[in-house]
């Protein structure tokens, strides 16, 4: 990545509209997809950039009642270069948006509506050579799915790693991170993690996991500042990615950090 080069808009390098329909999942959740499309040689950022960049960022306006949560940010590619590793997307980069509805007065009124108008504003750093700063504001009406299952990801998103292949120990002024996984095909494994406010993990990574018998395992040492933590309760999140194409699978990780005796 180069010297920033602020401008108001990015429009030549990437296009951002909502897609058509909310996803509404088999636990009956719904997202709101945003779609990037991103200029060839041009790139963007995951959640924690890595050692340059920043991720795109998301606000909504919303019907009354409705709320929008955390936006969900699928696998990135790992880019090594002079200027150290970043996690970027290129060509298309889809984020998913949590909405929830508007509390209904009792089960009986629990109906969605069968469109939801939305407008958002969107900004971004996109990076090639140099980098340029964007912005949009799409607006539309999306269609709300009357049944869960309309998901096309796919591995696009990771998914919960099981509570046995990741754990926190407590330590004298911090915490360990354990992980154990069996690949489900050859190559490597690795860890990225996630920007964690009351968390040092000492590098922005990727920390490879090594190889022993059919696991892959990493025992990495954190620095923990509870003061820096909303609530003075840190959590330990980020990625464990098999292979390194985006296609292939990714779990993710979301522990909080245990309190060490006496603390």
């Amino acid at each position: 990545m180069a010297l920033l080069a602020p401008v108001a808009s990015a429009a030549d390098e990437v296009a951002v509209k909502f897609g058509a329909s909310l996803i509404r999942d088999d636990h009956e959740r719904l997202f709101l997809p945003v779609h990037f499309t991103i200029a060839p040689g041009w790139h963007l950022y995951w959640s924690n950039p890595g050692d340059g960049g920043m991720p795109p960022s998301v606000s909504l306006r919303l019907p009354a009642g409705w709320t929008a949560g955390a936006v969900h940010f699928p696998r990135p590619t790992v880019q090594r270069d002079e200027n150290g590793t970043s996690y970027v997307y290129e060509k298309e980069l889809i984020l998913l948006v949590p909405l929830q509805p508007p509390k209904p007065a009792s089960d009986t009124e629990r109906t969605l509506p069968a469109s939801l108008e939305v407008t958002g504003r969107i900004s971004w750093l996109v990076c090639k050579s140099a980098c340029i700063a964007g912005k949009a504001a799409p607006h539309g009406v999306v269609q709300v799915p009357t049944a869960p299952g309309n998901s096309p990801l796919g591995t696009a998103f990771p998914v919960a790693i099981s509570a046995s292949a990741a754990t926190l120990e407590s330590r004298e002024g911090g915490a360990r991170l354990n992980i154990s996984v069996v690949p489900p095909a050859s190559g490597d494994v690795q860890f990225i993690p996630e920007t964690c406010p009351g968390v040092d993990f000492g590098a922005t990574g990727p920390f490879p996991l090594v190889q022993d018998g059919s696991h892959f395992e990493l025992a990495l040492d954190l620095a923990i500042t509870p003061a820096d933590a909303p609530d003075r309760k840190p959590r330990v999140r980020g990625l464990v990615l098999f292979g390194n194409a985006r296609s292939e699978p990714s779990y993710f990780i979301d522990l909080s950090v245990p309190v060490a005796p006496g603390g």
